[in-house]
């Protein structure tokens, strides 16, 4: 299937699988392109990973990877502060209290979830492992891979079920049944109140006994927390159930009978989607809500990506645009090198040319006199008449090391030359730069004899009086040619 160049391409990676889903946004739906799993069968590295990304043509896709609840620790706190800086530094003022691990050993992250009329902000905060998050993008690098934003799939899960159909107001939990794990969030009024994940050592089947106790005491346990950490003491009567590992029907049915609540497929997402039919119930529901949160449509906003390897990033842009840059300049300057070259050249050989013809002929001694200054004549214009590099050269040779700049050349074939630019004194201008010049042409150059100023005007720049300055070298027109400059 031929991919949109727009497409997001969402990674969830496994001890030993691959998942890719790739999607298109189309107004305020998404069209799937692509929907892949992979087991290996052995652990994952970054050369299965390049195998499985070339084969199925990601690289070219915008990339997005999600980290599993239960690799990170996330609590939901109330801070006195509504600034997301402020937020930041009271989190990492108080960072045990969030992670039992050693601060410096934790990479943290926060969403602010609402306002409090107190004033205060009710924050998720998020902490990994740098260890794990390191060892995650390390495998995407090896892989060539430079996600453009690391999800964690509480958020992923919650931007999905935001954008689907229903009311949101309610207190309701969410089960989903991962290839191996369990996560578990809870939202009230829309936002998320108590997030859990709890992994498994093998893979989840609802075709075993063990599976279905794993997933029944895990969901029973996260709902009994939720109600001793809420200020309330209220808990979640409506369960949604969604999962990888089979339909969101089943594992309603099952967990419905072992916990004694209401429990119900989780709101239809097949809305959010242009292709329903066929792919909605084999959809992961943290894919599309990493495609919401790619897309900007998703309430709340969390990244696990760290802020170093943003700037590295834009540190690497802006290098590999100098050395295009660098390389480009290159170029123009060996091509007009090679100009310059060849205008001297064809200059040389039209002199020598006209010499050879003049030499070749043997006229009578007044006929001889007469070509012999025509062809002076012509030999002063051919190498009198002054590029537009060679006084582009002499300017800069004429100009003053110091306390003058030229911020302007406007270069006329027919007209001449003129030059803007700034100066420390008026003595720069008249004595120092005109005088240069003028001896310039004296030597040679005859045009550059006529350089002189237009105007000196006194200005303040960066809050020191320099001089702008305007010269300008006329070009002799028919009849004026020995008429003195202004």
């Amino acid at each position: 299937m031929a991919r949109s160049d727009a497409a997001y391409s969402i990674l969830q990676l496994g001890d030993d699988c691959i998942t890719h889903v790739a999607l298109t946004p189309v107004g305020q739906r998404f069209r799937v392109e692509a929907l892949d799993t992979e087991d290996l069968g052995s652990p994952l590295t970054s050369a299965a990973l390049a195998r499985f990304v070339e084969t199925r043509g990601v690289r070219r896709d915008a990339i997005y990877s999600i980290i599993p609840r239960h690799e990170t620790t996330a609590r939901i706190v109330t801070l006195p502060a509504r600034d997301d800086r402020e937020i930041a530094s009271m989190i990492a003022l108080t960072a045990s209290e969030y992670s039992p691990a050693a601060p410096e050993s934790q990479f943290f992250s926060h969403a602010r979830l609402s306002d409090l009329p107190s004033g205060d902000s009710r924050v998720l905060v998020a902490a990994i492992p740098r260890e794990t998050l390191e060892r995650h993008l390390a495998l995407l690098a090896g892989a060539g891979l430079e996600p453009r934003d690391v999800y964690l799939s509480t958020i992923c899960l919650h931007a999905a079920l935001a954008q689907s159909p229903g009311d949101h107001t309610e207190r309701s939990a969410f089960a989903h049944a991962g290839a191996r794990s369990l996560e578990v969030l809870v939202t009230d009024n829309g936002l998320p109140r108590f997030t859990r994940g709890v992994a498994h050592a093998t893979p989840l089947t609802l075709d075993t006994a063990e599976s279905r106790e794993f997933l029944a005491y895990e969901t029973r346990d996260a709902l009994a927390a939720c109600r001793r950490e809420c200020e309330d003491g209220l808990g979640a009567d409506q369960v949604y159930t969604s999962g990888d590992i089979a339909r969101a029907e089943d594992i309603a049915a099952f967990l419905g009978e072992l916990l004694e609540k209401s429990c119900a497929p989780v709101l239809d997402i097949g809305s959010m989607i242009e292709n329903p039919a066929d792919l909605a119930g084999r959809l992961p529901l943290a894919a599309l809500g990493a495609a919401c949160m790619a897309a900007g449509r998703a309430p709340v906003s969390l990244s696990l990506l760290p802020a170093s390897v943003t700037r590295d990033r834009a540190l690497r842009g802006v290098q590999r645009r100098a050395l295009r840059l660098a390389g480009a300049a290159g170029i123009v300057l060996v091509v007009l090198a090679a100009w310059f070259a060849q205008a001297w050249i064809q200059r040389a050989l039209l002199v020598r040319e006209l010499r050879q013809q003049y030499e070749s002929q043997a006229p009578e001694a007044g006929d001889i006199a007469v070509k012999l200054e025509r062809l002076q004549v012509i030999a002063r214009q051919v190498e009198g008449e002054a590029t537009f590099l060679e006084l582009l050269s002499a300017v800069a040779q004429a100009a003053p090391p110091s306390d003058f700049t030229i911020t302007r050349v406007d270069y006329n074939r027919d007209q001449g030359l003129d030059i803007w630019g700034r100066a420390r004194s008026k003595d720069l201008v008249l004595g120092e730069f005109l005088g240069s010049l003028r001896a310039l042409g004296e030597g040679g150059m005859a045009l550059l004899a006529r350089a002189h100023s237009q105007y000196e005007t006194a200005i303040q720049e960066r809050n020191e009086a320099v001089l702008s300055y305007h010269v300008t070298i006329p070009v002799p027109q028919e009849g004026t040619r020995n008429a003195a400059p202004r």
